[in-house]
């Protein structure tokens, strides 16, 4: 298993590699990066706000209110609600604002999945831009108008958004409020290489005549909003994060609420970084450059530390066998080694970055060193509870 530990020391050093390069591209741009100065724009096009629901009973009628209070012309908003053949009363919710407002049209149809709902709504929409807006998500008043400054040439197709949370009302919830700023912070340094890997279902806003044209999202896709960004951009199209808007987000209340939300993510993500492995190439810039390949070494490192730890399990010598699990912290190998750098950069993130960026959000000490130790762990659970899932499912899928 020699081999196996020669990969864990590589994989650890681009590991490391990236991670100070992503820290020295947030120096030497970190005043555009907590820039939020926004240029003067007029443009007004016609918007289509696509609303998927399945079993959203609970959040629909919030959802529909935020979009209602945008500040943009209502002659040019068209609202469409897309119930996709929920078993509740989603679709009735929906309907109680259709009379007070016109321009908000429900139609219901056989569950096909989200990214068919958004197919079909994107077909009949009559906006030169459509929005997609997951049915437990709000948008801010001042969000639309925010992103269509950043469409700021013909090449772009898409803007994405900022997605927070309003609240946590206990550790899990916590633990992902923390964690949406982290990744928030991430977006920001990537937007500065002009790498996007995922426009957000919360709210993103694409030119609808790109996507007919590319035939809108991929219906196998477990993340289609990451799937439509990378294929955006090996088309050769540009996507534009609008860090500045304020979209609000439900989230999974409680641990395994959340297990089952982020297996699908990383089932996705999966699949998606194995089809896109052709846009790792100098011709995509940053995103060919650096990022795509750090996230396939990432897959591969969650791989290879499976095979350490079992050969740590399998082959253990007899003082480690005397000592027991502890004699796992009396070496520094490879793993931990990237572990305790990734907490030092992380927490130092924190603490120069994420809390400036984010004064008014109250984001804590303590709330940060729970984050950083619960993080690792949520994550290698999920990976193991996304691995054992694909090979159960056999790639199966549903909303």
């Amino acid at each position: 298993m020699g081999s196996f530990w020669a990969f864990e020391y590589v994989a650890s050093f681009i590991c490391l590699f990236v991670v100070v390069l992503l820290t020295l591209v947030y120096l030497r741009d970190r005043n555009k990066i907590h820039s939020t100065r926004l240029r003067a724009d007029s443009w007004t096009p016609t918007v289509t706000i696509i609303i998927p629901a399945y079993n959203e009973a609970e959040y629909i009628a919030g959802c529909i209110k935020s979009v209602l209070a945008l500040d943009y012309p209502k002659d040019k908003l068209e609202i469409i609600v897309v119930d996709d053949g929920s078993t509740d009363n989603t679709a009735a919710v929906a309907r109680s604002f259709c009379k007070k407002n016109p321009h908000l049209k429900v139609w219901s149809k056989p569950n096909s999945g989200k990214a068919d709902s958004m197919n079909q709504a994107i077909a009949r929409a009559k906006g030169e831009l459509v929005a997609c807006l997951d049915a437990d998500s709000y948008a801010s008043p001042y969000s639309l108008r925010r992103m269509l400054m950043h469409f700021d040439g013909d090449d772009v197709a898409a803007v994405a958004s900022a997605v927070k949370i309003r609240r946590a009302r206990n550790i899990v919830e916590e633990v992902q409020r923390i964690e949406y700023f982290y990744y928030l912070f991430s977006r920001r340094i990537l937007n500065a290489l002009n790498c996007v890997t995922v426009t957000p279902g919360p709210f993103s806003v694409f030119r609808r005549e790109v996507m007919l044209k590319i035939g809108g999202f991929d219906r196998t896709s477990l993340v289609e909003d990451q799937e439509i960004a990378l294929r955006l951009q090996k088309m050769g199209y540009r996507i534009n994060s609008s860090l500045d808007t304020d979209i609000y987000t439900e989230i999974p209340h409680n641990f395994f609420e959340l297990m089952k939300q982020r297996t699908r993510w990383q089932r996705g993500g999966f699949w998606n970084a194995m089809k896109y492995l052709d846009l790792i190439h100098p011709k995509y810039g940053d995103l060919g450059l650096i990022v795509l390949p750090f996230v396939v070494v990432g897959y591969m490192l969650f791989i290879g530390g499976l095979l350490v730890f079992a050969d740590s399990v399998l082959n253990r010598s007899p003082y480690e066998e005397m000592v027991g699990w502890q004699s796992f912290f009396l070496g520094l190998g490879p793993t931990q080694m990237l572990v305790l750098i990734w907490f030092m950069f992380a927490f130092s993130w924190f603490i120069f970055g994420v809390r400036p960026m984010f004064k008014e959000e109250k984001i804590g000490i303590p709330s940060i060193v729970l984050f950083l130790f619960l993080s690792p762990i949520f994550s290698a659970i999920f990976w193991f509870s996304a691995a054992y899932t694909e090979i159960r499912t056999g790639g199966r899928f549903a909303w």
